[in-house]
Formats: C-alpha cells, structure tokens, sequence
C-alpha cells in the first residue's frame, strides 16, 4: 500500500506550514501577452491573453485556441513601463504546454500551464 504525501507539515510551535514542492517561485501578476503557436490540424494561431502567473520556469494563463499539451507555443509579454523607466519593451519565451484544465463555464478560455525552454529575448 502506498502512504500519500502530506501536503502541510507541522512545526515544533505547532503550525502548519504549507509546503511549496514547486521549485521556482511564482509571482501573481496579471500581464497582459501574445500567444503564437500552431493547433494540432498545423494551422498557425495568434491569440491574446493575460497571465495568471509566471516564474522563470513557466506560466499560466487563459486560451481559447484548442491546443493540446506538448504544443510548443510562443509568449510575447507585454512589460508594465513603470518596470522599464517608461520604455516599451516585449519579452519574448517560448515553450510547452505541460497541462491544460478545461474551462468550467462557456464563455472561458482554458487555463494553460506552459514549461519555458531556456532561451528568452527582450524586444523594443
């Protein structure tokens, strides 16, 4: 028989302490993004969203385009000016969807988990 893990973990003082087993650290702000990819039937798709959340490993964030996991996407990330002295400048990732939760309601794009590849570009 297998022991499920506890996800809290109780301390000599006695709380409990919410275990995080991601390893990079997620940052919830909304960011608003271009999502670039091509659909399972190899048609290209163009779609604007907003991230949910993002870390240097991945993000998350609403499509409607009808992807499937392991499609490899491409994130164009609009950066707040007030984190660039006032430039525009776009973050441009790309990566794989690692999971896709259906959307509970109609009317709501599916959350999307993506996994980041390792190179990334900031474009004016």
């Amino acid at each position: 028989m297998t022991k499920k893990s506890n996800p809290k973990k109780q301390n000599s003082e006695n709380y409990d302490i919410l275990l995080n087993r991601r390893q990079e650290w997620r940052l919830d702000i909304p960011l608003q993004a271009t999502v670039k990819g091509k659909l399972p039937t190899g048609k290209n798709f163009t779609e604007k969203t907003k991230i949910s959340n993002i870390s240097s490993g991945g993000a998350y964030l609403g499509l409607d385009s009808g992807i499937t996991v392991d499609t490899k996407i491409t994130l164009f990330i609009e950066i707040p000016s007030k984190l660039t002295e006032e430039k525009n400048l776009k973050l441009s990732l790309s990566g794989n969807t690692v999971r896709i939760e259906k959307a509970e309601k109609k009317n709501k794009k599916n959350n999307v988990a993506v996994r980041f590849d390792k190179e990334y570009k900031f474009l004016d």
